[in-house]
């Protein structure tokens, strides 16, 4: 389980740092009028501090990635020491990654504008007060429809629902139709982004309205093109999961799964990096396109306009990105209710984690009336419900599914499933023996404690009073 864990957070730490690195492209040279998202004079690019700022900011940002690059393939190694560690660490260490690239990103940003402010680089000829295009440009022939996702969808449902009633799956773990419902899911989030792709506002990329016509035409093409492979790779990987999983082989259904979740990302960025770079080569041909001074929209940052009623805009900073116009009040609503969403998870499957790895099994006899319980799991049973009750060194040898609870090398509790035993309730330390097997009318119980005195101790106090 640790080598396990250890390749598939070193892939994911590898494929977030890379991604993160090249995302944001190189906003130290100059571009569509801009650097570091912020309009000045080509005039004034060798300004002393301009380039002192410029040299700055790019020697902070690779020596950043670089460094974070280490740190994330380092702090996998501590998965074969202590998971409970390795977790806090890994949490900590993606924090400061986050807040360490909105910092070099907007940080720098911030400080652009300052220095144009100062030295006064604004023409009020070329300033806007609205700067949006509220008309979709015309649909292109080699757009991929909407439609086509719902055969990806119907596909998803109907070989996935297939796998899971007739492959004879463990008729208790609904982890299958979990991931069953999750990667549909994913399916309609992504038809749903395509069809706002293609019904949302045109960009405005430069002036000749023709020119701009085509730029929007072919980033939707683009957008659609890496939303529907994406979609495909979804659920190439759900039902890859499901394969495996209805084979007893969840494991190597979740490396799959993984992979190709991770793939779908990269199959959605591709074309949109593609066409960004080329778009990025078209403008620069022709910089007299890029008249228009928008700046004080994005002063701190973020896009702030209280005139553009759009809620979502391309990011100025990551043009592959979509930011909210804050000065909306549904973007901050959302902004409040995404931010408690992800520290609510973040924290709850910490503590989760945390109550897995310290449990201790509670057992507890009143008359003839037993119970264990770990964690927020309970059994509670009598003594006129026992058929057999022993003494074991270990578990049988069977193949064990955990249906709903905590599984890792150190502990297995909660409800499983046995290959032989059928339903089963664990409270389990994995390395502890002996172990107490209570098979019951409709479910055997399997229990243990780090002290072998107090497991012999619960079987003399049941077997007592039979």
């Amino acid at each position: 389980m640790n080598a396990f864990l250890f390749v598939i957070f070193l892939f994911c730490n590898l494929v977030t740092v890379l991604i993160c690195r090249y995302a944001y492209g190189k906003p130290w040279e100059y571009s569509q009028g801009m650097l570091f998202g912020v309009h000045i004079p080509a005039t004034e690019l060798h300004q002393k501090e301009v380039d002192g700022l410029c040299k700055t900011a790019r020697n902070r940002w690779k020596t950043f990635q670089n460094v974070n690059l280490i740190l994330g393939i380092g702090i996998c190694f501590i998965c074969f020491a202590d998971f409970e560690i390795f977790l806090l660490i890994f949490t900590l260490w993606i924090i400061q990654y986050v807040a360490g690239i909105y910092y070099l990103i907007v940080g720098t940003h911030r400080r652009m504008y300052a220095l144009k402010i100062r030295n006064h680089w604004v023409d009020e000829r070329s300033k806007r007060t609205v700067r949006t295009d509220m008309g979709v440009c015309e649909p292109g022939k080699k757009e991929i429809s909407v439609r086509m996702h719902l055969l990806v969808l119907l596909l998803i449902l109907i070989f996935g629902s297939k796998v899971l009633c007739t492959s004879n799956p463990v008729d208790e773990a609904y982890t299958g139709w979990i991931f069953w419902g999750v990667t549909a899911g994913l399916s309609l989030v992504f038809l749903g982004f395509h069809r706002w792709i293609m019904e949302k506002s045109s960009v405005m990329y430069c002036e000749p309205e023709e020119e701009n016509q085509k730029l929007n035409q072919r980033a939707r093409r683009a957008w659609s093109a890496g939303i529907f492979r994406a979609d495909m790779m979804n659920a190439a990987a759900g039902l890859a999961f499901l394969l495996f999983w209805s084979m007893q082989k969840a494991v190597w259904g979740v490396v799959f799964y993984s992979v190709l979740e991770l793939s779908a990302v990269v199959f959605l960025l591709v074309p949109v990096l593609r066409e960004d770079s080329r778009r990025r080569a078209f403008l620069a041909a022709d910089p007299g396109w890029h008249d228009t001074d928008d700046d004080e929209y994005w002063k701190n940052g973020w896009y702030s306009n209280p005139d553009d009623p759009r809620l979502l805009v391309q990011d100025r900073l990551s043009s592959t990105n979509f930011t909210f116009n804050m000065a909306r009040p549904a973007a901050k609503v959302i902004c409040v209710i995404l931010t408690a969403v992800v520290a609510v998870t973040l924290i709850g499957t910490l503590a989760i984690l945390f109550a897995f790895q310290n449990a201790r099994t509670q057992f507890l006899a009143e008359g003839d009336s037993y119970s264990f319980s770990s964690v927020w799991y309970h059994s509670e049973f009598q003594s006129s419900d026992i058929e057999e009750i022993r003494l074991i060194d270990q578990l049988p040898e069977e193949s064990f599914t955990k249906v709903n609870g905590g599984a890792a090398d150190e502990y297995c509790i909660g409800h499983f499933r046995g290959q032989e035993s059928g339903k089963c309730m664990m409270y389990l330390k994995n390395d502890a023996a002996p172990v107490l097997e209570i098979r019951l009318k409709d479910e055997v119980i399997f229990a243990n404690s780090t002290d072998p005195c107090e497991t012999q101790e619960w079987y003399e106090a049941i077997t007592g009073s039979l």
